[in-house]
């Protein structure tokens, strides 16, 4: 499990059902991750946002960018989905969006990065929208398919792996600061990370805070 070095909870909706917020800065061991190509995918309207001096867009919506990594944890197993026997490991397919200038570059400032949870048997595409929006805001989201709940994976969604979510948060955030995608590269090793999920990802996002 990684280490924490600080915590620090900002904020908390108290229904399973509720999104939640938690901050911390943790230390990230270098974990292989298997990137996919950056995708554009989207862009704010022209004349939506206010320009500056150079003519560039200085207010958020951001437009966006889009790319999925693939995190390993060897340390911990995957359950059994049904008829889809227990994996040794556990891997999380996790769509990471952030936020661009109009020239492609990521936005200036220190951001934070948001790694976001889905409930049980739906899957990350589900909240596309939100995650939309909170990257065009000026976040680093991060979104993993948790691999014993998703629905967008192969067998049944097996809801007892609850259990093992909150480590799931830790790895992710700390895999993500460790190695992430070229363009965020030297500009995350000290954010803020927050935590937030729906239903179980809200669930175990406030007990990756304990």
């Amino acid at each position: 499990m990684v280490r924490r070095r600080a915590l620090l909870m900002m904020g908390a909706l108290a229904t399973a059902g509720g999104l939640v917020g938690l901050i911390a800065t943790r230390d990230a061991p270098p974990k292989p991750a298997v990137f996919k190509p950056v995708v554009p995918t989207r862009t704010q309207p022209p004349g939506t946002r206010a320009p500056d001096a150079r003519g560039a867009a200085a207010m958020p919506p951001w437009n966006i960018v889009t790319t999925v990594v693939v995190y390993t944890d060897p340390s911990r197993g995957t359950p059994a989905r049904g008829a889809v026997q227990p994996q040794p490991v556990r891997n999380f397919e996790t769509v990471i969006r952030w936020p661009v200038t109009p020239a492609g570059d990521l936005i200036p400032g220190r951001l934070p990065v948001v790694v976001f949870a889905h409930g049980y048997a739906v899957q990350t595409s589900t909240y596309a929208a939100l995650l939309d929006d909170m990257a065009a805001a000026g976040m680093i989201v991060a979104a993993p398919e948790l691999p014993g709940e998703s629905a967008a994976l192969l067998g049944t969604p097996n809801e007892a792996d609850l259990v093992n979510e909150p480590c799931d948060f830790e790895f992710v955030a700390a895999s993500l600061l460790a190695a992430p995608p070229l363009a965020l590269a030297g500009r995350i090793s000290n954010a803020p990370v927050v935590f937030a999920g729906h239903s179980d990802g809200a669930t175990a996002a406030v007990a990756a805070g304990y």
